[in-house]
């Protein structure tokens, strides 16, 4: 009669390539750094800062619906990963997808309310983004060097696009800035090729230095106040007309 092995359900589950901390809710670390996709543990509400920072085999993560929050440099140049699903989450960190290269569907949500400096900044193949009504401010180079992003949706009440913010998105060429803007920043448009016409808002109270300079195919501007032209259109060199827009009130 042969004798039977009795091995612990331990032996038989598959390994963990992530380390977690205590109670499940923060993964910590990315232990493999080889792997090509992951399934984040259900219970989990924050992906901690650099876990997935050097994969750069990871072409597939799946989010729990219990996610929040992505730290800072969390997927850092993770140069594989082509989608991702926010629709969970709340806080996006500091360069979180800093220079995802392959990384052109991102599913969001109305939960977002904080996008961190340079989070998807050289984001090269992303091509709209939707933002969230819950969010005030476009941090420093957000989006900057998004080349091939072209649209940007659902931002009502952003009232703050910080420097740099769109800076180098070469085909960004849709853009309907909200009406309650009341501040663009230092090169938070320069050389976005594509933009034909500008709308600045009613509400408007600051226009950094170099806002949409370089825009070499930008023609038209549109603004409650004329004050705002200055360097920050400079090397706009096709712009042939710059209309005043008058208040209703």
């Amino acid at each position: 009669m042969d004798a039977k092995l009795n091995l612990p359900s331990e032996a038989f589950e598959e390994p963990d390539y992530c380390k977690y901390n205590s109670n499940g809710e923060i993964l910590e670390e990315c232990i493999d750094k080889t792997i090509t996709s992951y399934v984040v543990k259900n219970g989990c509400k924050v992906i901690g800062e650099r876990a997935f920072d050097g994969c750069i085999k990871l072409t597939e993560i799946i989010l729990p619906a219990s996610l929040e929050e992505i730290d800072e440099s969390a997927f850092e140049g993770c140069v594989k990963l082509s989608t991702i699903d926010l629709s969970c989450v709340k806080e996006i960190g500091d360069c979180a997808f800093f220079s995802c290269t392959s990384l052109k569907d991102l599913v969001s949500s109305n939960r977002i309310k904080h996008i961190g400096s340079r989070a998807f900044q050289h984001c090269t193949s992303l091509r709209e983004i939707r933002l969230s009504d819950k969010m005030n401010t476009i941090e420093e180079g957000a989006f900057s060097d998004c080349l091939s992003l072209r649209k940007v949706y659902n931002w009502p009440n952003v009232d703050n696009i910080k420097k740099e913010a769109f800076m180098n998105c070469w085909h960004l060429n849709d853009i309907h800035l909200p009406n309650c803007l009341t501040s663009i920043g230092d090169s938070a448009f320069e050389s976005c090729d594509c933009l034909t016409e500008i709308e600045l808002p009613i509400n408007l109270q600051q226009l950094g230095h170099r806002a949409f300079a370089n825009c070499s195919n930008l023609r038209k501007v549109i603004a409650n106040t004329l004050k705002f032209v200055n360097d920050a259109f400079e090397g706009c060199d096709r712009i042939q007309q710059i209309e005043k827009k008058e208040s209703n009130q």
